[in-house]
């Protein structure tokens, strides 16, 4: 078999093998390079040159489709495309204001998620904050403790001093009362 080879783009062509062999027909193209798709794509849309886009890429025999067989036999040329023209016109000023929307949709979307990141900024600091107050909160409290302790041991430490001196005195302290 082998590779096929595409002749050109965005038309229907055949498949041809190297063998020379018809396989089948194709369509071939990426729909998002599409140049209509890039031209919808700029902010803001560009009417005329949509238009003139779209008259291009539109065939002689796309008119017996748009306006049907009997008036375009009755209808010349140039009338057939001013009516185009004008229902183009209006699907574009159409198409512009969908587009136009849908920007303005997504710049919204997207005020609303700096407005969300914000708070959760906002929530993450706070909650920072209290986390650092909490800590030293608590090592405020340990260094009181270790202060109290300190104080209890000297304060153990005066009492045995005081039960030595008595005991070389020869009074039973536990006896005694203070």
């Amino acid at each position: 078999m082998g590779n096929p080879i595409f002749v050109e783009k965005n038309t229907p062509e055949r498949l041809e093998y190297p063998t020379g062999s018809m396989r089948t027909t194709r369509r071939h193209g990426d729909a998002n390079n599409h140049p209509i798709q890039t031209l919808m794509e700029r902010q803001p849309v560009d009417t005329d040159e949509l238009e003139e886009m779209i008259i291009r890429q539109l065939q002689p025999r796309s008119f017996s489709l748009l306006f049907g067989q009997e008036r375009q036999e009755e209808d010349s040329m140039e009338t057939a495309m001013g009516r185009l023209r004008r229902q183009l016109r209006q699907s574009t000023a159409r198409l512009a204001e969908q587009v136009t929307l849908t920007h303005r949709n997504s710049s919204i979307e997207a005020r609303d998620r700096l407005e969300m990141d914000r708070m959760f900024r906002r929530v993450r600091q706070e909650r920072r904050n209290e986390n650092m107050l909490f800590q030293s909160a608590i090592y405020r409290w340990n260094m009181r403790d270790r202060q109290e302790s300190d104080i209890d041991i000297s304060r153990n430490e005066a009492l045995e001093r005081l039960y030595e001196r008595q005991r070389q005195r020869g009074v039973d302290p536990r006896f005694e009362i203070p």
